[in-house]
């Protein structure tokens, strides 16, 4: 509906967000297994005069439902398997002093587990604990520096795996600046440099564009598609 998907990014995050949102609400009361994509049929009666997609891609559009659910029970389930015991353990502990949940269990919880650190919090503070997101933000400044480190590191020490095209890009002088580590989507990039060959019939092309965020192939990686 409005061309909306749930992402990682703008309006498709804040639609990911809720729909998280209410699955957790739905997991206090002890659901186990997608509900919202249940629930479906009936908005697709009350809205379907005024967004008539809701009817038309009903199938589609509950299937994304489904998929958004199952993936975050999962998260969830994880997550709250490492995050449970610290709180039962931070509460039992603290006598009249403020409680607070370490930032690398918080950080762990978000690189490891892929749990939101908005949910986090919002647990966090249901059982009157606080979270140190400036803390946070210093552990995930510092992984972006060892990821960076890391990329330079192997595309120097690599060389051997960068294929010719690309080497030949370089030689150009033709750089990119990689935006990954910041962000999924360029709303903007230029086209630098282009080169096409034919191989059995089939024509292969590299295009190099910047800035980039697509992960390359490297350290056993698969690289990025879009």
């Amino acid at each position: 509906m409005d061309g909306v998907f749930p992402s990682n990014v703008g309006r498709g995050y804040v639609l990911r967000r809720i729909i998280r949102r209410a699955v957790r609400f739905g997991n206090k009361f002890g659901l186990k297994e997608p509900f919202l994509c249940e629930l479906f049929p009936s908005l697709v009666q009350t809205m379907a005069e005024f967004y008539p997609e809701l009817k038309s891609r009903a199938d589609y559009i509950k299937g994304i439902l489904r998929q958004e659910e199952e993936t975050f029970f999962s998260t969830l389930s994880r997550g709250l398997t490492v995050l449970e015991p610290f709180i039962t353990d931070i509460k039992s502990n603290t006598q009249n002093q403020a409680s607070k949940l370490p930032s690398d269990v918080v950080f762990k919880l978000y690189d490891t587990f892929g749990f939101p650190l908005d949910l986090t919090t919002i647990i966090a503070k249901e059982n009157e604990i606080e979270v140190d997101v400036s803390e946070f933000d210093k552990l995930m400044q510092e992984q972006r520096e060892r990821a960076r480190a890391s990329w330079k590191g192997s595309i120097s020490g690599d060389s051997a795996n960068v294929p010719d095209e690309v080497k030949a890009f370089q030689s150009k002088g033709f750089k990119v600046k990689f935006t990954g580590y910041d962000k999924l989507v360029e709303n903007e990039s230029t086209i630098i440099a282009v080169h096409t060959q034919e191989s059995k019939g089939l024509e292969r092309g590299w295009v190099m564009i910047d800035p980039c965020p697509f992960y390359g192939i490297g350290g056993g990686q698969v690289g990025d598609k879009g």
